[in-house]
């Protein structure tokens, strides 16, 4: 548009700002959103179909009890008149389906997945699936048969009869003798790695706890490698699912009494084989935010709403990539007629660490002015917790303005700063007046006075103030210690409080 106006003269712009969708709250929250997206013009949207309800925002501890909100808040829905193809849950990838299908289908809620497949049915789940089960038990040819050549071994069908062939008269696969020259003559060489990798693997149930025998099989097999070497954009959607599958262990590791491989396959079993109805009546509808451009919903729910989720880590070192996610959560609210809902999470897993997320700066952006915090859901008891009625000025629009310093670990000219909390990681904090020399955002050496040293050097090898780098969240330096925790102020998605005995931390020089 601005080309356009430069290259032609005598052009008018007409602005069509009238909403024919939306209820105006919905579209002051967005508005206020998109206005951080600088611009040559600014557009307001408006609507003559009244104020309507204020947009809800919900705070949960993790993404299970997101999902349970969700679920809880979608039953009083009901109760009010809704109907469940009225509801859709919109997320930023299509990993973060997982706990909410399995909330739905526990719930007996019907769903269906808009431009995707449901969680359990995706390829890499299902292969994730077969791998765990002939590690189980050996004798499972037909699960052998799927991951034989995931990744490609070139083992063709003749080799595969072969190979059955070998596993029933040695009892199982993992019963072929490993004498090379047995091998040889009982089924193909190319065979002999996979099978003494099943074998080992097998003799680790029991004696390794259930997650980390997990990762373990779909690593050692190379299949998690073969994954992320597909197509940069399909290698980090299934990879993104796998790690949901790495949680999905750790969830039921949580829960068990006596977790083991058997138990961990049966509960998959009962969610992935739970039957959903046929047909587009009657059920949610669960979607990526890419995927919602073009629709409307009466009732819109956008879940995580944190930073390196929405907007994503891997878009934030674009350098567009902020606008662009900002216009993505601009179309995700504008897709609700009636009621919007807006949450995110305190803590999430990622690749095995558990890791307290900021608020997304998205929600800081929108302002506290413009929710209703529902710290549970008006059809269940969810737990969670109020955001803003903590945070430094309450609704002020002061608050509004110095909360925007959330975003990366920073402080801003106000002397705000995202500095983790001893019992509350979501709440933006003052800073220490004296300016840091450190080069990393977020990194004050003021933060480190009275830290033993020692005891930081026993525990992990790290001290406050090494710079370090991890495989998902980049580089960053160490903040402080606190328990068996590393506090670590990454630099394009801010503070991140690990596991200071598992975090995959490399010191860099």
């Amino acid at each position: 548009m601005t080309s356009f106006e430069r290259d032609f003269n005598n052009v008018a712009v007409v602005s069509l700002e009238q909403n024919y969708r939306s209820k105006q709250n919905i579209l002051d929250a967005a508005n206020a959103l998109i206005a951080h997206n600088a611009g040559p013009r600014e557009k307001r949207l408006w609507s003559a179909l009244g104020p309507g309800d204020p947009v809800m925002f919900h705070l949960a501890w993790d993404d299970s009890s997101e999902a349970q909100f969700i679920v809880d808040e979608a039953g009083h829905l009901l109760d009010e008149g809704y109907r469940l193809e009225d509801i859709a849950v919109l997320f930023r990838t299509r990993a973060q389906s997982r706990p909410l299908e399995d909330a739905f289908i526990r719930a007996g809620l019907p769903y269906m997945i808009i431009g995707a497949t449901e969680f359990y049915k995706r390829k890499e789940i299902k292969d994730a699936i077969a791998y765990l089960r002939v590690v189980d038990n050996p004798r499972d040819m037909v699960a052998f048969a799927r991951i034989a050549n995931e990744p490609k071994r070139g083992l063709g069908p003749k080799s595969l009869e072969k190979i059955e062939s070998a596993a029933r008269e040695a009892g199982s696969l993992t019963g072929i003798s490993e004498d090379a020259a047995a091998v040889s003559k009982l089924f193909p060489a190319k065979a002999a790695p996979l099978i003494g990798v099943l074998r080992r693997l097998h003799g680790l149930r029991g004696s390794v706890p259930v997650p980390e025998l997990v990762r373990a099989v779909l690593e050692d097999t190379g299949y998690y490698s073969y994954v992320e070497r597909m197509d940069k954009q399909e290698g980090v959607s299934r990879a993104e699912n796998l790690e949901e599958f790495f949680k999905l262990a750790h969830e039921y590791a949580k829960e068990a009494s006596k977790p083991t491989l058997e138990g961990f396959l049966s509960k998959v079993s009962l969610v992935s084989d739970s039957d959903v109805e046929e047909g587009d009546e009657s059920r949610a509808r669960m979607l990526t935010l890419h995927s919602a451009k073009g629709l409307e919903f009466p009732v819109v729910f956008i879940v995580g709403l944190e930073e390196g989720m929405l907007p994503h880590g891997n878009a934030l070192g674009d350098a567009d990539g902020d606008r662009e996610e900002r216009r993505l959560c601009y179309v995700g609210a504008t897709r609700a007629k009636e009621l919007l809902y807006l949450s995110a999470c305190k803590g999430r897993m990622t690749r095995g660490v558990a890791c307290n997320n900021d608020i997304s700066r998205f929600i800081m952006e929108i302002g506290p002015d413009r929710f209703k915090m529902l710290e549970g859901a008006r059809g269940g008891a969810s737990p969670g917790e109020s955001f803003f009625d903590t945070a430094p000025g309450g609704g002020s629009d002061e608050a509004v303005e110095r909360s925007t310093a959330i975003r990366l670990g920073g402080a801003d000219a106000d002397g705000f700063s995202r500095e983790p909390a001893d019992d509350d990681y979501s709440v933006p904090r003052r800073a220490s007046s004296k300016k840091s020399s450190a080069s990393s955002r977020g990194f004050d050496s003021d933060r480190f006075d009275g830290v033993d040293e020692e005891i930081i050097r026993e525990k992990c090898g790290f001290r406050a103030g090494d710079k370090v780098a991890h495989n998902a969240f980049g580089t960053g330096r160490i903040v402080s210690f606190k328990g068996d925790e590393i506090c670590v102020a990454f630099e394009n998605i801010g503070i991140k409080r690990l596991s200071a005995r598992y975090a995959p931390l490399v010191k860099i020089d």
